[in-house]
This record gives structure tokens, sequence and C-alpha cells, in this order.
């Protein structure tokens, strides 16, 4: 497959770009120790609460990128804890999460150079991810990113996670290229390549504790 074949690299930003279990587990202990702080509740059992309105919400929302909410995960916690919805509690200690989260975030190796190399060679990157557009948009901000990245696709504006065709779809629309065109880069096989390769879009899989330190743009253009 040559330079002229490949027009755009459709990438995930999730455990792709970054550690998401760091920073989420960064994240989740921040909540769990302003909770109990707050609440004069032992974390153990705030985490506990918190794990069982995480399952209930992917179950109710299943495929959903709301399915990933912080905000429903915290409320639903709160409401088993306190028996009522302590809407400024469940404010804050979202706000608390991404902060922790954000704070904890940063790139995997040698991202920034295949980036560049792609922005280089004058084709389009689209990100392709999971969750709702305001976090994922942010991610991006806080890596500082922006300035490599042409379109954001969110699970979201969708209608539904990968592996759902759906998302992929869009993303060909927005940057006006055929699937033959595109390769998507990830790092989970069930999302990212068998939503991809649904539409007949060449997948690269990441090593997460490599990186990108084997991944070129020039390897994948090579075919």
């Amino acid at each position: 497959m040559g330079l002229k074949k490949i027009n755009g690299i459709f990438i995930d930003i999730d455990d792709t770009l970054y550690s998401y279990a760091e920073c989420d587990a960064a994240g989740r202990k921040a909540v769990f120790d302003y909770l109990s702080g707050k609440l004069n509740i032992p974390q153990k059992k705030i985490a506990t609460a918190y794990n069982r309105a995480r399952k209930k919400t992917h179950s109710n929302l299943k495929g959903l990128a709301s399915s990933h909410s912080r905000f429903l995960y915290i409320q639903g916690c709160l409401e088993e804890l306190t028996n009522l919805t302590p809407i400024t509690i469940v404010m804050r200690a979202e706000a608390v999460f991404w902060k922790s989260f954000m704070d904890k975030i940063h790139l995997r190796p040698r991202i920034l150079e295949f980036l560049r190399s792609i922005k280089k060679a004058g084709l389009k990157t689209v990100v392709i991810t999971d969750l709702t557009a305001r976090v994922q948009f942010e991610k991006i901000s806080k890596l500082a990113l922006d300035r490599f990245v042409d379109f954001v696709v969110t699970s979201e504006e969708a209608g539904g996670d990968k592996p759902s065709a759906a998302i992929f779809r869009v993303a060909l629309k927005k940057c006006g290229l055929k699937p033959s065109q595109v390769v998507m880069v990830g790092d989970n096989r069930k999302r990212d390549v068998a939503g991809a390769r649904k539409l007949g879009i060449r997948t690269i899989i990441i090593n997460k504790e490599l990186g990108f330190k084997k991944i070129t743009l020039s390897g994948i253009l090579a075919g």
C-alpha cells in the first residue's frame, strides 16, 4: 500500500496516546479521598458503592458514550450511600475526579514524532474515541495535540461506542475519504480493530508498553 493511497490516519485516544488506567486510578483516589472527608464514610465503602454505580450505569447505557460518565457513577454512588441526590457534592466530586485525571495524563513515547510525521506528509489526522466530546476534547488540549488534529469524532456524536461502524462512518464523512484511504491506529482489538474492519479499514495495533517506539508513518505507508 503506497503513499498515494493513504490520505488519513484515524487514531484512538484512551490507552493509545496515554495510560488510561493510571489516570483513572488517580481520579478515583481523589474522589474517594474527597467524599470520605466530606461525608465521614470509609473509603472502602465509597469505592464499593462507586463500582456498583459504574456497573449499573454500564448495564443501563450499554454502548453509549454516557455509560462512561463519571458524573453518573458519582451520582449513583452517593444516592446509595446517602439515600439522597446531594447535587453540590456530586458536582464537586466530578470536578475533583477530572482534575486529578488530567493532572496525571502524559503522552506515551514517540507519539509527538508520529503525529508530526503525519502533518508533514500532508495526511489528515482524525481522532476516533469513545466517551463524551467535552471530556475527550479536554484530554486532547491537555496533551497539547490540538495542533496535530484535523477532526475529532466521539461516540457521543456518533450515537454509539466502538466497535459500532457508525463512528467510523462519521469520521470518513468528515474527512472526505474512503475506507481504503485511511488506517486506524489503536490499542484495543475488540473496539478499534474490529470496528474499523467492519468497513474494510486497515488497522494497526499498538503495544501499550512500547507505545509508538516501533510504529512509524513510513512503516504504515509501506503496508
